[in-house]
């Protein structure tokens, strides 16, 4: 009996310590990832001039393209709930040409919060597809979304 007990103590140990290791490991990739974006766009946003932007509050950065169904879907949530967005700074960046990218925002009157930014530029700060959603809290990268993302969600993490 006694081994018994001492084979199922050691099991969990065991099971604890792996559990604390990957929980670990997960949280340093997490840092890791976050900080290596943050590196890659601060080059973006120190060549527009909003570095200090950032500092102050909030900014949602949208990279998106205009014949993406999810990066439609994506925009025209944002849209739809633009007043919900009144104290966050809004940014649009995409890599395909500017007057294609300038259009899709004009018709969902988002088009005073696109960046131009070179198409080099942005595939080189953008891992993956479209549509990816950044959230930056006092100049830093508080959430790195891929894919579509709900309107309450990103506002939960901007009222934290």
């Amino acid at each position: 009996m006694k081994k018994k007990i001492i084979i199922l103590a050691g099991l969990i140990m065991a099971s604890l310590i792996t559990w604390l290791g990957v929980t670990s490991i997960s949280s340093l990739k997490e840092r890791e990832h976050r900080e290596e974006i943050q590196n890659k766009l601060s080059s973006i946003f120190e060549s527009l001039g909003i570095q200090n932007d950032l500092v102050d509050g909030a900014i949602l950065l949208v990279y998106f393209n205009s014949e993406c169904e999810h990066c439609q879907w994506e925009v025209r949530e944002i849209s739809e709930n633009l007043a919900r967005f009144e104290n966050i700074k809004l940014a649009f960046v995409s890599h395909e040409p500017e007057e294609q990218a300038r259009a899709f925002l004009t018709q969902h009157k988002l088009e005073s919060f696109y960046l131009k930014v070179s198409a080099d530029r942005v595939m080189s700060s953008f891992d993956g597809g479209v549509p990816q959603i950044l959230i930056y809290k006092k100049g830093l990268l508080e959430r790195h979304y891929r894919g579509e993302v709900r309107i309450e969600v990103i506002l939960e993490v901007l009222d934290d």
